[in-house]
């Protein structure tokens, strides 16, 4: 019995702890993260001291795996869905087929602390080429804007690639975070002649912005 009340016990903790990995990954963005940017987070949530978690860096590892293989299916399947309403069977079906390689991507980020979650195999180039605020998403929460403002003012977003034009309207995600969200099947040239189809998503999500009003 007492061997049972523990098991219990230790249960219920993982169980809160995978909630609260949930809700730092809905909020931030798994993009934004790294396994030890979580940790850090839940260390947070729970007042506890700065490395105090650290010893159980493999369990949380996993967590984080378990709630990318939940939420990653549900927020691709939504996000077809807002893409626009002619979306068929097949493309739902492949939006599902997505979230593997997004748990790839985490798993080689639980490995290394220092590593971020995207494999790095893209760049990004900003307007001004000036750097994100470290406390990006602690300053952008209490910027002077609220949801409403935002969806009314913020303008759509167009993304070439390969001639295909992608566009993307303000809305607001599951998680409360607002963003754009691009999609569809494209053309893409391979070789001189050739050309396959494939499926474009792309999640733009504002840090912080799940706070505004």
């Amino acid at each position: 019995p007492v061997v049972t009340a523990r098991h219990r016990a230790a249960s219920a903790k993982a169980q809160r702890m995978r909630q609260q990995i949930k809700q730092i990954i809905e909020q931030v963005g798994f993009e934004n993260l790294t396994a030890k940017s979580v940790r850090e987070e839940l260390e947070k949530m729970q007042g506890l001291e700065p490395g105090s978690l650290k010893k159980k860096k493999q369990e949380i590892s996993a967590l984080i795996d378990e709630v990318l293989d939940e939420i990653s299916p549900q927020q691709e399947a939504e996000d077809a869905a807002a893409g626009g309403a002619d979306a068929d069977a097949e493309e739902e079906e492949e939006e599902e087929e997505a979230p593997p390689p997004k748990s790839k991507k985490m798993k080689v980020a639980a490995s290394n602390d220092g590593a971020a979650v995207g494999e790095k195999n893209h760049s990004c180039k900003t307007r001004d080429g000036t750097e994100p605020p470290k406390d990006l998403k602690k300053v952008q929460s209490k910027m002077k804007m609220t949801g409403a403002q935002f969806i009314a003012t913020a303008p759509p977003i167009k993304v070439d690639i390969c001639g295909n034009i992608l566009t993307g309207h303000p809305r607001e995600f599951s998680s409360g975070g607002r963003g754009w969200y691009l999609g569809g099947k494209i053309e893409v040239p391979i070789g001189k002649n050739k050309t396959v189809w494939a499926q474009a998503g792309l999640n733009i999500s504002i840090p912080g912005s799940a706070d505004w009003a």
